[in-house]
């Protein structure tokens, strides 16, 4: 037992320092030695001290289970042993004394890892700090882990530097840190299995959203409605209670106190992709969400989105502990003294460990992207190795050589497998190394047979450990995908009793296969109806309740080509109730298995709708009568206008009531409009402008002269309050046509257009009469028509252009407001 562990710890297992050296002679010398100087020396208090001290510092420098010693490094391979503690020398079998003076070489100690300590004896002295490392000694047949410190304390004076040591045997602990590694492996595989089911069950949840939209009220996620206003008509009760009542404001002001919506929002993507999108969200309070929104159109055609949030908070930080963990998994791979290596799928590498840059001599950013077998002195046989564990799953104990840069060839067995992705697809392979350089020397007098049938007990063993692990696994997911499904059958239960609708639930044979409490007092079914299980009776007696039995559709008895349709109807029942009632059919995957109809009361609503529109017709009739009197007010006048126009002998006053009459005329045509007319907030201004230039002709055409009117309008529709200004600008510019453009002339052409460009309107009248003299101004005019035309241009935050070319161009153009259809 002696020889063998005396040949593990090297250069390092010394003995203790010369300045303790005294005391470990006195043990050996003679006895009459301390007999010349043990009087004078009792009577010395401060020498009692020193021993005193002596003899702590030697038990402490020897231990047990610790190896301490001190050195000298007299050239670049060898140590000169100067003190070495009692565990130190039996680790060699040797007394302390033995071993003082003796060199390393001398005791039979490898130059290699004479070189290797004298390299951390070298770095404690240039930095003047303790040097602390690991190492492991394979010499014997049990690899054995040691822990030491080595400190520069001196160089005497003639002599060498000099060095303390301490050594710890650590095998246990790295035992420990393997098996900690292996553990961690085992737990990332079980997250990753987890990860894939939680994502299926997501997808699951997914695709029956749409199916459980009367029963959103009691999901632990939060689902919302949100118009194109910003406005949430609808939210559920975790909503409700993670954030606030809506109250019909919009979004950003109950959520963030906010004017305007948030820049930052990405739900209302769905509104101009009419597409899924999903995307991640903070909310006020502060805690992360999962956001899935979908397209949603209302019963009345308008578009919204379907908003659910999944908080994710604990499920990040979950991740960043992953991500932590991972981080420490890493410490423990570097922390390896085995060569480890990631392969991609084209064999090039993709990470390795810093065992592998002291194997190879090479750096990781030398390493990572070449390929894996150019670094052995059979690239064949390592190629070979790698691809054959992408074919077989893994790969163990492959016996390949590793050629560092210098030449060295260090011989190697390599353990590997293929790690996957969390969608179960091989992504590389991990391959280990460990050096055989001794453990080959040892092999090689075993029988070939013998290595044979242990390699073949060793691989059975395994694929019978991977066998068994896999059933242990299939048999846990299939306990917990039952767990699921019991647990989403008891929420669906608990949702659909939590819902105020009715719900009525029936398979394709006529059976019942689901009702709540809400369903059987809404219509007061007898229970031993129910209990029948029979839909035919339950419909025939739902047929009793309701006011008009012949109307009372029975959507389950239709035929197969109608089965998949979806129908929505109102119900009359013969106590005055009214109900909503909706069905849809009931899928598993694309096949049909039945039928769902929720019925919902809506009486009160119906009412209410009732008044509304009674109150909108009575709200119609009065202002229809405002503008018909108003129309019959201003006729009456134009009338007036007209008896005295025509019995005034002076044209001068026959032109000013003319005028005036056309103006009021032309206000009556508006309110004439507005009062035939079912609409009240817009007037169709080409048939008005037509109607003008048909009535100006009549009044202003004269013997001798004909004027042939070309009108060229659009359908444009015009709010009231820029309708009369409109309107009083064409009866101007054409009553200044028909009265001047044409004078001396017996023929003439009249042009009147409308155009709507966009957000604006253009009128232009043009004639072919005699023009204007000179260029006209309108903003400087005195002239009492082009003020007025001005004054309304101004009105309707318009321009007025008058241009003489061949004729008069008259060109109006404003913006238009409220536009209508």
């Amino acid at each position: 037992m002696r020889k063998a562990i005396g040949q593990q710890p090297g250069a390092g297992l010394s003995a203790s320092s010369r300045h303790v050296q005294p005391a470990a002679e006195s043990r050996h010398s003679s006895p009459s030695a301390p007999d010349s100087a043990s009087m004078p020396c009792d009577q010395d208090p401060e020498l009692e001290k020193l021993r005193e001290s002596e003899s702590i510092l030697r038990s402490f420098f020897d231990s047990t289970g610790v190896l301490r010693g001190i050195v000298e490094v007299i050239s670049e391979d060898d140590i000169r042993h100067i003190a070495s503690n009692t565990v130190s020398a039996a680790f060699l079998g040797l007394t302390p004394r033995d071993m003082k003076d003796k060199r390393g070489s001398e005791l039979g100690e490898p130059r290699d890892i004479l070189r290797m300590w004298i390299g951390h004896y070298t770095e404690s002295r240039k930095t003047g700090k303790p040097v602390t490392f690991e190492y492991a000694d394979p010499r014997a047949k049990t690899l054995i882990w040691f822990l030491a410190t080595v400190t520069f304390i001196g160089t005497p004076a003639g002599g060498f530097p000099r060095f303390a040591y301490v050594v710890i045997d650590i095998t246990e602990r790295k035992r420990a840190e393997e098996t900690l590694r292996n553990a961690r492996n085992e737990l990332e595989i079980h997250i990753q299995k987890r990860t894939g089911e939680l994502k299926r069950a997501i997808d699951a949840l997914t695709t029956e959203r749409h199916q459980l939209y009367d029963v959103l009220e009691t999901l632990p996620a939060y689902v919302c409605l949100i118009d194109a206003e910003y406005r949430m008509p609808f939210t559920n009760r975790t909503f409700r209670k993670m954030f606030c009542e809506p109250a019909g404001r919009r979004c950003h002001e109950f959520l963030f106190n906010r004017d305007t919506p948030c820049e930052n929002c990405e739900t209302f993507m769905v509104m101009k992709t009419r597409e899924p999108h999903h995307w991640f969200w903070t909310g006020p309070n502060g805690r992360d969400y999962d956001i899935y929104d979908f397209p949603f159109t209302d019963t009345n055609g308008s578009r919204m989105v379907l908003e659910m949030g999944i908080d994710i908070t604990e499920q990040k930080m979950a991740g960043a502990a992953i991500v932590k963990a991972n981080a420490y998994n890493r410490s423990l791979i570097e922390a390896s003294l085995d060569p480890l290596v990631t392969i991609s799928p084209d064999g090039t590498i993709s990470d390795v460990n810093e065992a592998t840059t002291r194997v190879t001599g090479l750096s990781r950013d030398e390493l990572v992207g070449t390929d894996f077998s150019d670094y052995f002195t059979e690239p064949a046989k390592a190629k070979a190795g790698y691809e054959k564990v992408f074919r077989d799953g893994l790969v163990t104990d492959y016996a390949l050589e590793i050629r560092h840069r210098d030449g060295h060839v260090t011989p190697v067995l390599y353990n590997a497998s293929v790690y996957r992705d969390a969608s179960g697809h091989v992504i590389g392979v991990f391959a280990a190394a460990r050096d055989i350089t001794k453990l080959r020397k040892a092999e090689e007098s075993l029988q070939k047979e013998h290595d044979l049938l242990e390699e073949r007990v060793k691989q059975r063993t395994e694929q019978l450990a991977i066998s068994n692990a896999h059933l242990k696994d299939e048999v846990t997911q299939r306990r917990e995908a039952e767990a699921l499904v019991k647990k989403t059958v008891s929420e669906l239960h608990a949702a659909l009793e939590s819902t105020a609708d009715g719900i009525y639930a029936v398979d394709r044979s006529g059976k019942i296969s689901r009702y709540n409490q809400n369903f059987a007092s809404m219509w007061k079914v007898p229970e031993n109806i129910l209990l029948s299980g029979d839909d035919r009776k339950v419909t025939a007696y739902l047929k009793t309740q309701v006011r008009n039995p012949t109307l009372f559709a029975d959507y389950n008895n239709e035929t197969s080509r109608n089965k998949d349709r979806e129908v929505y109807d109102m119900l009359e029942l013969a106590d005055g109730r009214i109900f909503e009632r909706y069905s849809k059919p009931q899928k598993m995957d694309s096949a049909i298995i039945g039928r769902v109809l929720s019925y919902r009361d809506v009486t009160d609503r119906r009412h209410a709708e009732e008044k509304l529109l009674q109150s909108l017709q009575e709200k119609e009739t009065l202002i229809r009568e405002i503008h018909h009197r108003v129309k019959n007010n201003l006729q009456i006048i134009s009338g007036l206008l007209d008896m005295t126009r025509m019995r005034t002998p002076d044209s001068a006053t026959h032109g000013i009531l003319t005028d005036m009459m056309m103006k009021i005329k032309t206000m009556a045509q508006i309110h004439t409009r507005l009062y035939e007319s079912k609409q009240f907030d817009r007037i169709n201004m080409g048939s008005q402008i037509r109607d003008q230039v048909v009535d100006l002709s009549t009044i202003y055409g004269r013997a001798g002269a004909e004027i042939e009117p070309e009108i060229d309008t659009q359908e444009i529709y015009l709010p009231v309050d820029q309708a009369i200004p409109c309107a009083l600008i064409v009866n101007e510019v054409l009553s200044n046509a028909f009265k001047h453009a044409f004078m001396g002339r017996r023929h003439g052409t009249l042009h009147v257009s409308a155009v709507q460009t966009g957000d604006r309107v253009r009128i232009v009248v043009q004639d072919n009469g005699v023009g204007i003299s000179g260029s006209i101004d309108v903003y400087q005019t005195t002239s009492l028509g082009l003020k007025l035309i001005r004054s309304l241009a101004m009105q309707l935050g318009g321009s007025v252009e008058i241009a003489s070319e061949k004729g008069t161009r008259v060109t109006v153009e404003f913006p238009l407001h409220n536009r209508g259809k």
